[in-house]
């Protein structure tokens, strides 16, 4: 004898319309592994998996494999400058809002990492120059030889997620003046709480 018949089913017809929400909001998306990690493989117009979910205290290594023809980067952050030429304006992070590595302590191995606070550029000629990590951290890799088996550069990137970066990153390439980019080389970084 319920009063209300439509009220319940559209009650029940709610209830199963959220679980189905949440289910479908982590379809796609990578979790690290039991050791940390996430496997991240840059080709010439995508960045694989294009969403990753990570939780702030969680200590993640991100190993990032170059398998396109091109130079790629890696890069994280908020609000990309759209139109922007990086490449004639001498800047090595596009991000007009944040830059995800600020302030935080990144230990890179592999590639060309460059704006990491603490760390030191190689200049490619033996030398090296202090790195103050204003212009945002990256990692440059290059590719393998083309017409060969050889792949191209591998890099570990292994930080602990800070407990105020909740929130939705994005994850860029933007070499060849942002191009790469507009192509599509860009994955989602989600911290959850």
């Amino acid at each position: 004898s319920r009063k209300n018949p439509i009220r319940w089913k559209l009650a029940a017809l709610g209830a199963v319309a959220a679980i189905v929400a949440a289910a479908c909001s982590s379809i796609g998306s990578v979790e690290p592994n039991a050791s940390g990690e996430v496997v991240f493989t840059l080709t010439d117009n995508a960045i694989s998996p294009s969403v990753v979910r990570v939780k702030p205290g969680q200590t993640v290594r991100f190993i990032i494999k170059n398998e396109g023809a091109h130079v790629h980067e890696f890069m994280i952050g908020r609000d990309p400058i759209q139109g922007k030429d990086y490449l004639t304006e001498r800047v090595w992070t596009p991000w007009g809002g944040e830059d995800f590595f600020t302030g935080l302590e990144v230990m890179v191995e592999g590639g060309t990492p460059m704006g990491f606070e603490g760390m030191e550029m190689d200049m490619g000629d033996g030398g090296s120059m202090p790195d103050e990590g204003d212009e945002g951290g990256m990692v440059l890799l290059q590719p393998g030889t083309p017409g060969s088996s050889e792949s191209g550069e591998v890099s570990f990137m292994e930080f602990t997620v800070p407990d105020d970066a909740v929130g939705t990153w994005e994850i860029g390439c933007f070499q060849e003046a942002g191009q790469h980019y507009e192509d599509g080389m860009r994955a989602t970084l989600i911290v959850e709480a």
